[in-house]
Order: structure tokens, then C-alpha cells, then sequence
């Protein structure tokens, strides 16, 4: 659940900043389809075809277990660097237009 939230942080993130809806969309669509038909970890505990065969073993924490790449402490760590990196990225990007600023705050 926590990924899941953080994942949602992400993309309300990157829509609130980009101001873009498709750039939100575009994001997800391209990490689910780089996740599961690219590398074959499963998307959300959904098992599909795929390019890459990974045989996936060790802890649950690590692997994710069933739900896929999605619940492992990996993934979450890689969010949070995303995340920061998204909030830096557009702060700083828009430090130079502070009207912008204000009204996004």
C-alpha cells in the first residue's frame, strides 16, 4: 500500500506541477508497460507475457513476492527518489517565474 501511495504522490505531483494530465498518464503507462510486458515482473499482482524471464527468489521484501516489483522496499526507495526528484526539478524550474510559485502554493 505504501508504493501504491507513493506512486499516486508521484503522478499528482508531476500533473500539479506540469499542469498536464498526459504527462501524468504517459508516466504510468510507460512504467506499467517497462515493468510487465518489457522486463515480466507482474504489474499490481496481474501475471503477463513478456520479453524478459525473471525467475525472482529471495525475501518478499526484496522481490515483491506476488504482487510483483511493485511491493518491494526496491521500488519503494526508487519512488521516493522520484518523488524527490520531481518536487526539486519543478521547484527549482520555477523559481525563476515566482507568480508561478505562489499560485501553485
Amino acid at each position: 500500500m505504501i508504493n501504491l501511495f507513493l506512486a499516486g504522490l508521484i503522478l499528482g505531483a508531476a500533473y500539479i506541477y506540469a499542469r498536464n494530465l498526459w504527462f501524468s498518464i504517459s508516466l504510468h503507462l510507460f512504467w506499467n508497460f517497462i515493468q510487465g510486458p518489457i522486463l515480466g515482473f507482474n504489474v499490481s499482482g496481474m501475471n503477463m507475457d513478456t520479453l524478459i524471464v525473471f525467475n525472482s527468489k529471495g525475501s518478499d521484501l526484496i522481490t515483491g513476492g506476488d504482487f510483483g516489483f511493485e511491493g518491494s522496499i526496491i521500488c519503494t526507495i526508487l519512488e521516493l527518489i522520484s518523488l524527490i526528484g520531481i518536487l526539486y526539478y519543478f521547484r527549482r524550474k520555477n523559481t525563476s517565474q515566482p507568480e508561478k510559485v505562489m499560485a501553485i502554493l
